[in-house]
């Protein structure tokens, strides 16, 4: 399965970044996000435009290492956005979003993804998009 790193420096403290984008149950901050509902340990999240719940579970994290690793709660059926076969089983996406200080004033942030090729491309793209609009939230 391809992995990769979207990422970015934010001008801001760890803490800063790490109270918008820490909470695993609060994706108000990734673009195209209708609903985000958690119980227990798995998050529910409703994209705009697609018919698709995308069911995600906390696997671990650290809140005062600012990062949280999670994968899929369940199959991911995307046939109906990406064709035929598209269907994604539990645990073949794994991710992790770190923050990390880089001085008093600035971060970098990572979110590691390891998908299977038939999401990988829309997964990491969608990672980086959420990523850079954190960053002119936090920097505007």
């Amino acid at each position: 399965m391809p992995e990769g790193v979207a990422e970015t420096t934010i001008a801001r403290s760890a803490d800063d970044v790490w109270a918008l984008i820490g909470d695993f149950g609060d994706v108000s901050w990734v673009p195209n996000n209708e609903s985000c509902t958690v119980v227990d340990d798995v998050r529910y999240i409703r994209m705009v435009g697609v018919e698709v719940s995308v069911n995600e579970r906390l696997l671990g994290e650290d809140v005062e290492g600012r990062w949280h690793t999670y994968c899929l709660a369940g199959e991911l059926d995307l046939q109906s956005i990406l064709g035929p076969g598209a269907i994604v089983s539990e645990r073949d996406l794994v991710a992790t979003l770190k923050v990390t200080p880089t001085g008093e004033t600035t971060s970098h942030v990572t979110w590691e993804l390891l998908a299977p090729d038939v999401m990988f491309k829309g997964a990491y793209e969608e990672y980086q998009a959420a990523l850079d609009s954190a960053k002119a939230r936090l920097e505007g």
